[in-house]
């Protein structure tokens, strides 16, 4: 027999998915507990019973979002050259970019509310820092393997991220200037470019 699914987290689970989908529609400013309760079918009382208030729901579904995102880039630690490893970088964040579009305007939101809200920034600063040392470790090797030039892989880590979040703010506000997915595969190659070491 299989076991009983767990009525709270399948409840969670509802109201995160129905409120990801309000904010990337009306915005964060626009969205209310009422919009919520309605776009998930279930009662505001019910909302109020798992969440304080709006923010607490927005926060709670980014944490979700950005925990799956960690566990993607945990898979750059896998067999392979560093080189084959960083180019993986590129297939994991084009694969995540299949998410509809909208969903990653909510990162701006995001951003801005963070500077409000400490929970919010230590988590994003937590989660960043997790994938940055997932990076640098794969930096680090190919160094020590003789197959990247020397650098400081801390700082080049936090280079790539910074490079990354970039385009994704590019494309955000503005779709139309550039092909994601080819964006992101150029900054790839470019960044193989200049740490590959030469023969």
């Amino acid at each position: 027999m299989s076991p009983r699914p767990n009525v709270e987290d399948q409840r969670k689970k509802e109201i995160i998915e129905a409120a990801l989908r309000c904010f990337a529609r009306d915005g964060f400013a626009e969205t209310s507990m009422d919009v919520i309760a309605r776009e998930a079918g279930l009662s505001k009382a019910l909302i109020y019973y798992y969440y304080k208030n709006k923010e607490d729901v927005f926060e709670a579904g980014f944490d979700a979002w950005m925990t799956r995102m960690v566990d993607l880039f945990l898979a750059l630690e896998a067999e392979g050259s560093a080189a084959e490893r960083l180019r993986k970088l590129g297939t994991v964040m084009t694969d995540r970019y299949q998410e509809p579009a909208e969903l990653f305007g909510l990162l701006l939101e995001y951003w801005a509310l963070s500077k409000r809200r400490q929970v919010m920034l230590d988590r994003f600063r937590e989660e960043f820092g997790a994938m940055r040392a997932v990076l640098a470790r794969v930096l680090d090797e190919g160094v020590r393997a003789d197959e990247f030039r020397p650098i400081d892989t801390q700082q080049v880590a936090s280079v790539i991220f910074a490079a990354i979040d970039g385009i994704w703010a590019h494309w955000i506000l503005d779709p139309e200037a550039m092909d994601l997915v080819n964006a992101l595969q150029s900054l790839i190659d470019v960044l193989l470019e200049g740490l590959v070491k030469e023969t």
